[in-house]
């Protein structure tokens, strides 16, 4: 007798590396930045409003889903080399404080393979709440180290 994806645990899901990086660059591309601007700080990285709601609505197809999360990586991986690029004359661009760690091809093939098994509807909508979700402080090895407000602009 076969599983059907309804009856397969959701912790694992959770659990896995490359789904809390992606959630953690949703995280560092939405919510994290419109908390620094909103505390008077001036974000260094372009804030991608409505990432959330383009995500949901490509989910429905495992194709168009992944076609769009590939486009986020390369943009977010594209702007972390361009800020890195300007920003090296005023920090170390191996300090992760002011730096937001690239996405990975294995953080891509692992939500595809979440994919393959879950369905593109969950993992999509996982990825969206616990991108947009709030990360305990006291915990940080839920997040990525650049996850703090340091990411945004503060000398340029």
């Amino acid at each position: 007798m076969t599983t059907s994806k309804q009856d397969q645990p959701l912790r694992p899901i959770l659990d896995d590396e490359g789904f809390k990086n992606v959630a953690a660059a949703i995280r560092q591309s939405t919510v994290s930045l419109q908390g620094a601007k909103s505390r008077g700080s001036r974000p260094r990285y372009e804030i991608r409003y409505g990432l959330n709601q383009e995500l949901a609505r490509k989910s429905r197809y495992p194709a168009e889903f992944m076609t769009a999360l590939s486009e986020f990586a390369h943009r977010y991986n594209a702007e972390n080399a361009q800020v890195s690029e300007r920003s090296t004359r005023i920090a170390n661009p191996d300090d992760e404080r002011f730096f937001r760690r690239n996405l990975l091809t294995s953080d891509l093939e692992a939500v595809a393979s979440l994919i393959d098994v879950y369905g593109a509807p969950l993992i999509a909508n996982l990825l969206i709440a616990y991108g947009y979700a709030g990360v305990k402080r006291a915990d940080q090895s839920e997040t990525l180290p650049a996850e703090s407000d340091d990411v945004s602009d503060q000398s340029e």
